[in-house]
């Protein structure tokens, strides 16, 4: 329990830093439609909470990577990266 309310309390600080932005989608398709769309455009982090959010984006792969904001800088992610977007994350064209 205390580690469940600890870890609202540590998303509630962020919204110090900046807007606190969930994603509604339900799968990898829907997500991407959604970056596509522009619901994410000005989104500077992302983080992922792996193993469950690979259900909705599955791999970072470059199919993935190439729809991301632009205005994106960082990808936090919590567990073991996955693998097959190394090079696609190294060429994005950051702002």
């Amino acid at each position: 329990m205390s580690v469940h309310c600890s870890a609202i309390s540590a998303w509630n600080a962020l919204s110090e830093l900046g807007d606190l932005v969930k994603c509604p989608a339900k799968d990898r398709v829907e997500f991407i439609e959604d970056c596509k769309s522009g619901k994410y455009d000005g989104v500077v982090v992302i983080c992922d909470r792996a193993p469950s959010s690979i259900a909705v984006t599955g791999k970072y792969d470059h199919a993935l990577i190439q729809e991301l904001p632009k205005s994106l800088k960082f990808i936090c992610h919590n567990g073991g990266f996955r693998t097959g977007g190394l090079p696609s994350l190294t060429s994005y064209p950051y702002s």
